[in-house]
C-alpha cells in the first residue's frame, strides 16, 4: 500500500487512523483540510483546491485523509486502498464535540490559521452526515474495484487492521 484514501464522517478517526498508517508506512500524510481551508476560515477557490488535490494524488506514496465525497470517485483510481471508517454518529459526534471544547483552551487548529471551537453549522454538517453524505459515499465506493476497499467499524476493526501491518 503506497497511496491510501481515508474516508468518513468528521469525528471517525480518520486523522487517528492516518497518523499511525504513516508513522507504520513511512508515508506522508495530504489533510484534505490544509488544501480546502485557507486561515481564516475562508474556502479556498474549488479550482485551485482540485487542482491542489490532483497534484497531491499524483505523487508517488500518500496518505490521504479527508472527506471531499465530490471529489472521491476523482481520487479513486489513484488509490490502491481506500479506507472506510463507518461509526455511529454518536461516537463522531463525542469526539468533534470534545475536540471543539478543548480546541477553545488549546488554540489547536484543523488547517493552518483554522482554530477547532464552536461552529454549529459544522455539528449539523456532522450530525446529519449519516443520512445525507453516507448514502452518496457508499455508492461512489460500490463502484470502486472492491479488492481497493477496506470498511473499519469501530476501534476493535482499526485496531485489527492496524496489526495486519
Amino acid at each position: 500500500m503506497k497511496r491510501i484514501l481515508i474516508v468518513g464522517s468528521s469525528g471517525s478517526g480518520k486523522t487517528t487512523l492516518a497518523r499511525e498508517l504513516s508513522k507504520k508506512l513511512k508515508l506522508p500524510i495530504v489533510y484534505l483540510d490544509h488544501l480546502y481551508w485557507l486561515p481564516g476560515r475562508v474556502h479556498r477557490p474549488t479550482e485551485e483546491f482540485y487542482a491542489l488535490m490532483m497534484q497531491a494524488c499524483q505523487q508517488n506514496g500518500w496518505i490521504m485523509d479527508g472527506n471531499s465525497i465530490r471529489s472521491l470517485a476523482g481520487r479513486i483510481p489513484f488509490a490502491d486502498k481506500i479506507i472506510f471508517i463507518d461509526v455511529p454518529r454518536r461516537t463522531c459526534m463525542w469526539r468533534v464535540i470534545k475536540r471543539a471544547i478543548g480546541g477553545l483552551f488549546s488554540g489547536s487548529e484543523f488547517a493552518p490559521g483554522c482554530r477547532n471551537g464552536i461552529n454549529w453549522e459544522f455539528f449539523s454538517w456532522v450530525w446529519h452526515w449519516e443520512a445525507r453524505y453516507c448514502p452518496m459515499l457508499v455508492r461512489i465506493l460500490a463502484r470502486a474495484p472492491q479488492e481497493k476497499v477496506v470498511i473499519l467499524q469501530g476501534a476493535k476493526a482499526i485496531a485489527d487492521f492496524l496489526a495486519t501491518l
